[in-house]
């Protein structure tokens, strides 16, 4: 599980693949914020490559999306229950 001061999980995902999570444009690696809370750590096990190319290339750049506070509020819970059809729909 996990759990945030804001939210908690009992279960999560795994890692599941980088291009979700970053984008390299040149020197520039953009980071992208997870919307689902099972995922909202996926950036920390990239961060020891980040710092290490930021070692190697003081030009490069490193710029991270603001993280959304992920409350309650802030989900359609009821869309889990919606088939795919239905999904792909809205």
């Amino acid at each position: 599980g996990m759990k945030t001061p804001i939210w908690s999980l009992t279960t999560q995902s795994g890692n599941a693949c980088p291009r979700d999570v970053m984008i390299t444009v040149g020197n520039v690696i953009l980071e992208a914020t997870m919307s689902k809370r099972s995922r909202s750590f996926e950036w920390i096990q990239y961060r020891n490559i980040v710092n290490e190319w930021r070692r190697k290339d003081p030009l490069m750049l490193h710029k991270s999306a603001p993280t959304p506070m992920m409350t309650d509020s802030s989900y359609d819970m009821s869309f889990w229950a919606l088939t795919d059809d239905e999904r792909l729909k809205r």
